[in-house]
């Protein structure tokens, strides 16, 4: 059987390759009471997964229902609680769930209508302020002279407001609950660039940030530009990574240890545990291209960030510890106005390229073989996601309405899940399910 390739990169479709087929078709029967066996090597557990939009839902693998499914809700960094708030009138109650139970164990309630903004990386505590536009921004402030900032602790402590003279948008917590990392825009009422601020919780003080290349003799402009594409934060939960642009006919940003070249990306760091920030400048051509076209990743082991500018066709690999630019690479065939879904492995990147998975050497950032994932009947399933589970061979690619779980190391599929939400959403949780009718096509870029 042939299956289609959809939007493949012509340096995949033309270059001389040959097929590497495993087709795993799992019948009828193995759906029902022989599933169990089918699957006996990953432990048959509840699994959560979320659309990024609010949306969190616990699924049963043995019937591929939901347990449970909450709305307006938001995973704590560490994975230990879930949040939700809810209008309530005039006010808004901040709820916190048990992940495997769905079931509220604590409840606040503060006045006015409010979302959350940010969790804390241990998920010990919240700040909430009033709805904020749609926007492919991360960061998308209204203009306004004052903010009020409501913050709401796990451990039943009273909620605090916080007003603020001029326009900030919370962004992360420290490590140690004691800190509000915020971005403070200005000029208040007409934003055209910010200044990185934390609030001190106990006294209410908002202080500028500290960069430890000041240490080294580099003054950094504490006044930055650009618009926030995408975040990671650290597995530990020591650093949050921001991807920014700087969209064409917006002044370019300036490498302090180059200053007079033009930059149109950077990735700003905020060490959560040292309270200090950092920004770690993308060479040209990173940026130059559409803005959308961007997306970040890090490793399970927390030691690069991969930044992939589907426009310009290149990827960097940044020493996340370091905190600097190792090497990047230009990959025909990654062209998009759109950002490519990427997730690290061990040894091994996976980049979303329409249909197909394309794997792409860690340390040589070369790539060596694509895949597709195929429905029986149905064709080739087009990747809106992937995520790699924290055992490092685990991918799951999100499609349309399902989830594939890939075991990479031997190459099988061993379970499909059901997405609990909305079409065209990205779906993660964890490898357990049934399995279907699936097939992976491979293709070996020059073989």
């Amino acid at each position: 059987m042939t299956t289609a390739m959809v939007d493949r990169p012509p340096e995949l479709s033309t270059a001389p390759h040959r097929r590497r087929r495993w087709a795993f078709v799992v019948m009828v029967a193995l759906l029902g009471a022989g599933a169990a066996a089918a699957v006996t090597f990953r432990p048959v557990e509840p699994i959560l997964v979320t659309d990024g939009a609010g949306r969190i839902s616990l699924i049963d693998p043995r019937t591929g229902e939901a347990s449970y499914t909450v709305t307006d809700a938001i995973r704590a960094p560490d994975g230990s609680t879930i949040y939700r708030a809810e209008e309530s009138g005039e006010t808004t109650v901040v709820e916190r769930l048990d992940p495997q139970s769905g079931e509220v164990i604590a409840s606040t309630q503060v006045g006015g209508k409010l979302e959350i903004r940010a969790v804390s990386p241990l998920g010990d505590v919240v700040a909430l302020m009033a709805p904020r536009p749609t926007s492919t921004d991360l960061y998308l402030p209204e203009p306004r002279e004052y903010t009020a900032i409501n913050v709401v602790w796990s451990e039943g402590r009273e909620p605090r407001n916080y007003t603020l003279k001029g326009n900030f948008e919370p962004e992360t917590f420290s490590t140690d609950g004691k800190t509000l990392f915020m971005l403070e825009f200005y000029p208040p009422t007409d934003p055209d660039r910010y200044f990185v601020r934390q609030l001190d919780l106990e006294s209410g003080g908002v202080t500028e940030v500290i960069t430890p290349d000041q240490g080294a003799g580099i003054e950094l402009n504490p006044e930055m530009r650009g618009h926030a594409r995408a975040q990671v934060m650290a597995p530990d939960g020591s650093f949050l990574f921001s991807l920014y642009t700087i969209e064409s006919g917006e002044t370019p940003v300036h490498d302090p240890a180059d200053p007079h070249t033009d930059r149109w990306a950077f990735v700003h760091t905020l060490n959560l545990k040292e309270k200090w920030s950092h920004c770690i400048f993308l060479p040209l051509p990173f940026g130059t291209g559409a803005e959308s076209a961007m997306s970040l990743a890090i490793s399970g082991d927390g030691k690069h960030l991969f930044v992939l500018d589907a426009a310009t066709q290149n990827v960097a690999r940044i020493d996340a510890r370091r905190l600097r630019v190792d090497t990047t690479e230009e990959i025909p065939g990654l062209y998009s106005t759109v950002a490519r879904p990427i997730a690290v492995g061990p040894e091994v990147v996976y980049i979303g390229l329409g249909d197909s998975v394309l794997e792409m050497g860690r340390e040589t950032l070369i790539p060596n073989a694509a895949f597709v994932v195929s429905a029986s009947g149905s064709g080739s399933l087009p990747i809106k996601g992937l995520e790699l589970a924290a055992d490092g061979r685990t991918l799951r690619v999100a499609h349309e309405s399902s989830i594939s779980v890939l075991d990479m190391p031997s190459e099988r599929i061993i379970a499909t899940l059901k997405s609990p939400g909305r079409t065209g959403s990205s779906f993660v949780g964890d490898p357990v399910g049934m399995r279907a009718e699936l097939s992976l096509d491979w293709v070996i870029p020059g073989s």
